[in-house]
């Protein structure tokens, strides 16, 4: 896999197994909130649209604003485990933001039953989360992001530091 890299990293290989892109999600709460307020009146998630749709590994609550994670491109958060010469010790764990995560229709199903709704939050997001042009014609919600590391530990609490933010363009998979 080659796209969406970190520039300073060319010629680094990166596998990804049983994922459609990179191996970790990142999700803001403030933005399924944000989503949820855009659910259509009627709708059976409308007022509790459960972040579990999504499928992330990590949800950022506290101060973030809805949608702020569209612009980060490299954060800390949590510990790189490593060891030298002295054993084991632990350090800032750092990620690249690759990319916005293209959405498919699994959000519409509820974690908790099973069941699917025919439409939403999907075409809501066809509405509202058309964000970048590379993923087109998906709607986008959340960020998938790439280690800088080998072994590490995140632990719910821990803080989310933005360290560079910037633009993302999806790059396809197939063509």
């Amino acid at each position: 896999m080659t796209r969406c890299l970190p520039k300073d990293k060319d010629g680094v290989g990166y596998e990804v197994g049983f994922a459609d892109a990179f191996s970790i999600n990142l999700l803001g709460l403030p933005s399924v909130r944000a989503t949820d307020n855009e659910l259509p009146t009627g709708v059976d998630a409308k007022g509790n649209l459960d972040a579990r749709r999504f499928r992330a590994n990590i949800y950022i609550s506290g101060t973030a604003e809805a949608f702020e994670e569209d612009t980060w491109k490299k954060l800390t958060v949590g510990s790189r485990i490593g060891r030298d010469k002295d054993g084991l010790f632990e350090v800032e764990a750092e990620y690249h933001v690759a990319c916005r995560t293209a959405r498919c229709k699994l959000p519409n199903v509820d974690p908790d039953t099973g069941i699917k709704d025919k439409n939403e939050p999907y075409t809501t997001l066809g509405k509202t989360r058309r964000v970048d042009k590379g993923a087109d014609p998906n709607p986008c919600l959340g960020m998938q992001m790439i280690p800088r590391f080998e072994m590490g530990i995140i632990r719910v609490g821990d803080e989310i530091e933005v360290l560079e933010t910037g633009e993302h363009c999806y790059e396809k998979m197939f063509k």
